[in-house]
C-alpha cells in the first residue's frame, strides 16, 4: 500500500481516454469506398469516464492504493477479443491515450461497432487492485458525425481485503483536552467474522475543527483548542466503516478573582464574607478540580484552608480571619502557571476606637452676613468609620487663615452616636477665605472648605487701579472701578453700568477708548482708556444712584520718541559755502505730537546741494535736543538740512543761500623744515647735469599731483620771503638748480617780502613758497592761501634751522590756521640725511635712501599733526621733518585767528661744525648758512 499523498498524485484526476483505429474488411461496409480494388481503413474513437467508490469524507478510493498499469480489453458481441493491452500509467499522470488498431466486423456499418470493455487497475506486482467493466462501448469510425461521450465504468476495490465487510474501532470513545493526543486501532473482517489482516482503511476526522487525523492510514490524530466532541472514522475501500467519538475538554488557562475583595472587618475576627477565585479555560468556561493555594502576605490573620480544589464550575474559595493591625491586609490565591496569578484579596481591618473628626455638613461656598452657617461633623475610627463610641464635647472656632473676626452662636456640642452638630453659628464681617475649624480631645481635628461671606447692595463708587503716578500718552494702564457697601465691602453682586470721564484735564484734552461697561462681580476694569494730550488730570467714576468716585490727580507725560521735528534754526539766509550764524536745533515728539526729552538717541545730518554740518551726528541731551552748525553748498538757492534716527523719520530744515560763494575745496601744503633741500649745495646738488633725484623728484610729483580749480592750470610760481636773504632766492645762488627745475617744468616766478600778495593770490600762480616767515600773517591773508589751495594751487613752506631762525612759533601760528594743528619744535640736534618715508602719492619713485633719496642737512622737527596731515619724512633720530598737511578752505572768522606772536629777533648760536655722512662732502660752519 503506498503513502496517500504518493496515491493521490498517480491518480489525482483518474479519466482515461482511449483510442481505437478501426480497420473495415474490403467490400463488406458499404460506406467504405473502394478503387481500382483498394481495400479503404476506416478509424474511430471512444472514450470511457472510470468511476471509483467515494469515501464517508467526500474523498475518492484512488488515492488510497497505487497502481502502475491498466490492462484494457475489448470484446466483439460474439465474446471474441477485439483487443487486449496493457497501458503503463505513469506517476504524476492524470490520463492516458491510448491508440491501437482493431478489426472491424464484417457487419459494421457507418454508426460503428459495439464492444464489451474491460478494465484493470495493476500495482507493480501485477496485482489488479481495482477492476471496471463489462460495458459497452461503441467504436464510432472518425470523420463520422457520431462523438460519442466518455462512457462511465465503475470501478471497485479487488485487493487484499476486498471480501470485507465490517470494521470494528477500538475504544469506542476517548477523553482528551485541547492539543491532546488520542489512538484508535481497527479491525477488518469479512462476512464469517475472520479478520483479515492487511486489509487497507481510511481513517478521517469528521469533525476537522475539533480534531485531526494524522495520517490516513493510521487511527493517530489530536484534539484541537476547541470544546466538545469530534467523530473518527475508519472506513474499508469496500465502502462499510465504523465511527467512534473523541470528547474534548479545555485545560486551565486563566484565574480571576471572584468575590470577596475590598472587605472591611473589625481587627482579628473573620470577614462576613469568603474570598473565592475561579480557574476558567481559554474560552472562559470554568474548570474544576485545580488546586489553587490561599496564603496570608500582610497583617497577620490566617485563611480556613491552604488549598482548595476548583468545583465544576470552576469556583475556590476559603474564608479569612484579619489579624490584629489595624489597616490593609492582603492574601493571595495562585495557581502557577495561570494568567492572572497570583490573585491578590485586599481587606481593611479597624479598631473600634475613634482617632478624628471629619465633617459631614458644612457652611455653603457663599453665605449671607449674619446667617446661620450649618455645621455637622462626626468621629472616626483609624478606617474612616464612625466610632459611634464617642459622645465628647466638640468645639468649633475659625481656622488659621481665616480673617481675624468674630464668630458668633454656641461654639460647642455634645456627640450623639459619634455625631456632633452646630445650629446657630454665624459670621457678620463680609471676607472670603473663611473655614471653620472643629476639634475634640484626643481627637484629630477637621476644617471646613473655605467658604465667603458676601456684603450687601453698592453704595458707593471708588478708583481701585488708577495711575497715580502718570503714565505716557497713549493706552493707559487698566482703570478699575470698585463698587462697595455701606460697610466698604466689594459690593460682589453689582454688575450696574459704570462711566468714566474727565473731572480735570488740559485745554482740548479728550478721553477716549471704552469709557462705559458693566461691572462684573462689583468691578469694572476699563483696559483701553486712551488720552493723547500731555499734561495733568483727574478721572471721575459715575453709576446711577451710587455715589461717585473721584480719582486724585495724575500726570500724562510724553510717550518714547517717535518722530524728530525741527525746534530752531530753520530759514535763515547765509552765503554760498558759509556757514548759518544760528545752530540748527532738532527735538523729539512722541506719536501724538508731545515734545518728548529722550536722552542717548543717535541723531545723523545731512546737507544738500554740497553743504555740511558740524558735528555731522550725535546724540540727544537730557532736553531730547540735538544742535549743529549747518555750513550751506556753494551754491544759491534753498538748500536742506535733513536730521534722521533710527526708527524715527527725519525731519527737515531749509535755508536760503544768496551772494558769491566763498573758496571751497581741499588743497595741500608741502611742509619741509630746512632751506637746504632746495638749494644747489645738498639738495639740488648737480651730479653732471642732473639733480639730486630725490628732491627733484618730490617737486616734480607735488606740482603734478592731480588737482582742479582756477589755479590748477596755472604756470607761474610766487616766492614769499620775509628773511630777504638774497641767497635763497629762485634767479640766485643757493637755490639756481630748484629755479632751473621750475623753469624746466614750464613755470615763471616771482618773488616778494610782502604777505599782500596772497590777498588774494594772483590767477596765473600755480606754486606759493613760503619761505621762512618772520612776521604773522593777517586774516585776509590766510584767507587768500586758503581760497587759493582750495581752487588748485599749491603751497609749499620751507622752515630753517634754529641756529639761523627763531621764529618757528609763527610757521606753527600759520599752519594751525590753515587747518593743522602742527608744532614746529625749535630742536635739532641731530643733523643727517632722510632715512625713510611713508607711501603717498607726493613720494613716488623716491627711495627710502641712498643715491635716489631725499637729501637734506637739519630741520626743526614737527610734532602734534592733525587728523588729515600725512607724514611724508623723518630724520636720523627718527622725528618728522617732512608733512603734507589738508588745508580747511573754509574761510576763516576773525574771533577764530589763532594767537600769534610776531619774532622781531635773530639768535645766531654759535654750533659746533658736524662732518656729513653722505655726497656732498662738506661741512656746516657757524658763521653763515651754506
Amino acid at each position: 500500500m503506498t503513502s496517500l499523498r504518493s496515491t493521490w498524485r498517480v491518480v489525482l484526476l483518474p479519466v482515461l481516454l482511449a483510442a481505437a483505429s478501426l480497420v473495415g474488411s474490403c467490400g463488406r461496409d458499404a460506406s467504405a469506398p473502394v478503387a481500382n480494388g483498394v481495400t479503404l481503413v476506416r478509424r474511430g474513437a471512444f472514450s470511457v469516464e472510470p468511476l471509483f467508490p467515494r469515501l464517508v469524507t467526500g474523498k475518492s478510493l484512488e488515492g488510497v492504493v497505487a497502481f502502475e498499469k491498466v490492462r484494457i480489453v475489448l470484446h466483439r458481441a460474439d465474446g471474441s477479443v477485439a483487443l487486449d493491452t496493457t497501458v503503463l500509467f505513469p506517476v504524476g499522470a492524470d490520463s492516458v491515450v491510448l491508440a491501437a488498431t482493431v478489426p472491424l466486423s464484417p457487419t459494421a456499418g457507418s454508426g460503428g461497432e459495439n464492444f464489451k470493455l474491460d478494465l484493470g487497475y495493476m500495482n507493480a506486482a501485477g496485482e489488479v487492485v481495482f477492476k471496471g467493466g463489462p460495458v459497452d462501448v461503441t467504436v464510432a469510425p472518425k470523420g463520422s458525425n457520431t462523438n460519442p461521450p466518455p462512457v462511465q465504468i465503475p470501478v471497485r476495490y479487488s485487493g487484499p481485503g476486498s471480501t470485507a465487510t465490517k470494521v470494528t474501532i477500538a475504544p469506542r470513545s476517548v477523553s482528551v483536552v485541547d492539543n491532546q493526543g488520542f489512538t484508535f486501532t481497527a479491525v477488518a473482517s469479512d462476512a464469517s467474522g475472520t479478520a483479515l489482516p492487511s486489509t487497507p482503511l481510511v481513517w478521517a476526522s469528521l469533525d476537522p475543527s475539533r480534531a485531526l487525523i494524522n495520517q490516513p492510514s493510521l487511527g493517530v490524530g489530536n484534539a484541537l483548542g476547541i470544546r466538545g466532541t469530534a467523530r473518527i472514522v475508519a472506513q474499508l475501500l469496500t465502502g462499510p466503516a465504523d465511527t467512534v467519538l473523541v470528547t474534548i475538554s479545555l485545560s486551565p488557562k486563566a484565574i480571576a478573582l471572584q468575590g470577596g475583595d475590598g472587605q472591611k472587618g473589625i481587627v482579628s475576627t473573620a470577614l462576613p464574607q469568603p474570598v473565592a477565585v475561579k480557574v476558567t479555560a481559554s474560552d472562559g468556561v470554568g474548570v474544576g478540580g485545580v488546586n489553587v493555594a490561599f496564603a496570608v502576605v500582610t497583617g497577620g490573620g490566617s485563611v480556613a484552608n491552604a488549598t482548595v480544589a476548583t468545583d465544576a464550575s470552576g469556583v475556590a474559595s476559603t474564608g479569612w480571619t484579619l489579624g490584629a493591625t489595624p489597616g490593609e491586609q492582603t492574601i493571595t490565591a495562585s495557581v502557577s502557571g495561570l494568567t492572572g496569578s497570583p490573585v491578590t484579596f485586599k481587606a481593611t481591618a479597624r479598631s473600634v476606637t475613634p482617632v478624628a473628626l471629619s465633617i459631614v455638613t458644612e457652611p455653603p461656598a457663599s453665605n449671607g452676613a449674619g446667617n446661620a452657617l450649618p455645621l455637622t461633623v462626626k468621629a472616626l475610627d483609624a478606617q474612616g468609620d464612625i466610632a459611634k463610641s464617642f459622645t465628647g464635647t466638640v468645639t468649633v472656632a475659625l481656622s488659621a487663615s481665616s480673617p481675624s473676626v468674630p464668630l458668633l452662636g454656641t461654639l460647642t456640642a455634645t456627640a450623639v452616636d459619634g455625631v456632633a452638630s452646630f445650629s446657630d453659628l454665624r459670621i457678620n464681617q463680609v471676607g472670603t477665605g473663611y473655614a471653620l475649624t472643629t476639634s475634640a480631645s484626643g481627637l484629630r481635628s477637621a476644617t471646613t472648605s473655605s467658604f465667603a461671606i458676601v456684603p450687601g447692595p453698592a453704595q458707593r463708587l471708588e478708583f481701585g487701579s488708577y495711575p497715580v503716578f502718570g503714565m505716557p500718552a497713549g493706552v493707559l494702564d487698566a482703570v478699575a472701578v470698585i463698587a462697595r457697601d455701606r460697610a466698604g465691602n466689594v459690593a460682589t453682586g453689582f454688575t450696574g453700568a459704570v462711566t468714566v470721564s474727565l473731572l480735570a484735564s488740559p485745554s482740548g484734552a479728550v478721553l477716549t477708548g471704552t469709557t462705559k461697561l458693566n461691572a462684573v462681580a462689583g468691578v469694572a476694569t476699563f483696559e483701553n482708556l486712551l488720552l493723547t494730550l500731555a499734561g495733568e488730570y483727574q478721572l471721575l467714576a459715575t453709576s446711577p444712584d451710587i455715589v461717585a468716585g473721584k480719582g486724585p490727580a495724575f500726570p500724562v507725560t510724553p510717550g518714547p520718541a517717535n518722530q524728530l521735528f525741527v525746534v530752531s534754526g530753520s530759514g535763515q539766509t547765509g552765503s554760498p559755502g558759509g556757514s548759518l550764524g544760528t545752530p540748527v536745533t532738532f527735538g523729539l515728539r512722541d506719536r501724538y505730537g508731545n515734545t518728548t526729552y529722550t536722552t542717548g538717541l543717535t541723531v545723523t545730518f545731512a546737507a544738500s546741494d554740497g553743504g555740511s554740518a558740524s558735528p555731522s551726528s550725535g546724540v540727544t541731551t537730557a532736553t531730547g535736543q540735538l544742535s549743529t552748525t549747518w555750513t550751506l553748498g556753494r551754491i544759491t538757492g534753498t538748500q536742506t538740512l535733513t536730521a534722521s534716527s533710527a526708527g524715527l523719520g527725519a525731519a527737515t530744515a531749509s535755508a536760503t543761500a544768496s551772494g558769491v560763494a566763498s573758496p571751497s575745496g581741499g588743497g595741500e601744503i608741502l611742509v619741509v623744515d630746512d632751506v637746504n633741500a632746495f638749494d644747489d649745495n645738498y639738495g639740488f646738488a648737480k651730479s653732471g647735469a642732473t639733480y639730486n633725484y630725490g628732491n627733484a623728484k618730490l617737486i616734480t610729483n607735488f606740482l603734478n599731483y592731480s588737482t582742479s580749480g582756477a589755479h590748477a592750470g596755472a604756470s607761474k610760481v610766487l616766492l614769499v620771503a620775509d628773511r630777504g636773504n638774497s641767497d635763497y632766492t629762485l634767479a640766485g645762488s643757493n637755490w639756481y638748480n630748484f629755479g632751473s627745475l621750475l623753469t624746466n617744468l614750464g613755470l615763471t616766478w616771482t618773488q616778494t617780502s610782502s604777505h599782500s600778495a596772497v590777498a588774494p593770490v594772483a590767477s596765473n600762480v600755480k606754486l606759493v613758497i613760503i619761505h621762512t616767515p618772520m612776521t604773522n600773517f593777517s586774516f585776509t591773508e590766510i584767507n587768500g592761501l586758503k581760497a587759493f589751495a582750495a581752487d588748485g594751487g599749491r603751497i609749499l613752506m620751507v622752515g630753517e634751522n634754529q641756529y639761523y631762525y627763531s621764529y618757528q612759533s609763527v610757521e606753527t601760528a600759520l599752519l594751525r590756521n590753515l587747518g593743522s594743528s602742527i608744532t614746529v619744535v625749535p630742536a635739532c640736534a641731530a643733523w643727517g640725511e632722510i632715512v625713510r618715508s611713508v607711501s603717498h602719492p607726493l613720494t613716488a619713485g623716491v627711495s627710502l635712501t641712498g643715491t635716489g633719496g631725499f637729501y637734506q642737512i637739519c630741520s626743526s622737527y614737527h610734532t602734534g599733526h592733525g587728523a588729515n596731515d600725512t607724514i611724508l619724512m623723518y630724520d636720523a633720530a627718527n622725528r618728522v621733518v617732512g608733512t603734507v598737511i589738508q588745508v580747511n578752505t573754509t574761510p576763516l572768522q576773525p574771533a577764530l585767528l589763532a594767537p600769534m606772536r610776531a619774532q622781531r629777533s635773530v639768535q645766531a648760536e654759535v654750533a659746533v661744525p658736524r662732518k656729513l655722512t653722505g655726497s656732498p662732502d662738506l661741512t656746516i660752519g657757524p658763521a653763515k648758512r651754506p
